[in-house]
């Protein structure tokens, strides 16, 4: 079972950065060269916490989850999802040696899982404790 479960993990992880790292990465950066005259990290982490705060609230309504439990989930997603992208961004400067493709994007799938689990766990230990 464990190989199709990391395959289908390798499939998520691709549709998730080609799909929202990506597109946040570069509306981020067109964002800060448009309203600040430069690309900042901090306009990645702005622009990941409003991108998830609809969909957050959207998925607590449906669960009928308590609102500790809704903003916890909100900042677990804002964190897997703004530590991905800041991975990202750091791969692509300038003053970085260039990297292919395939590099990229396993680096970016292994940093974001690497995200995904400490925010998995942090969000279960919460739970265990009755914070949410």
């Amino acid at each position: 079972m464990a190989p199709l479960v990391a395959a289908a993990e390798a499939v998520l992880c691709a549709l998730l950065t080609v799909g929202v790292v990506m597109p946040l990465l570069v509306v981020a950066g067109w964002l800060g060269r448009r309203l600040s005259g430069r690309e900042a990290w901090w306009w990645i982490t702005a622009l990941a916490t409003v991108a998830t705060a609809l969909p957050s609230l959207a998925a607590a309504v449906l669960a009928e989850t308590g609102l500790l439990a809704g903003l916890g989930g909100w900042l677990a997603v804002t964190a897997a999802l703004a530590t991905t992208t800041l991975v990202a961004r750091r791969l692509l400067l300038p003053d970085r040696p260039q990297l292919s493709g395939g590099a990229m994007f396993g680096r970016v799938a292994l940093y974001g899982t690497l995200a995904v689990v400490t925010a998995g766990t942090l969000a279960s230990i919460g739970l265990y404790a009755g914070i949410g």
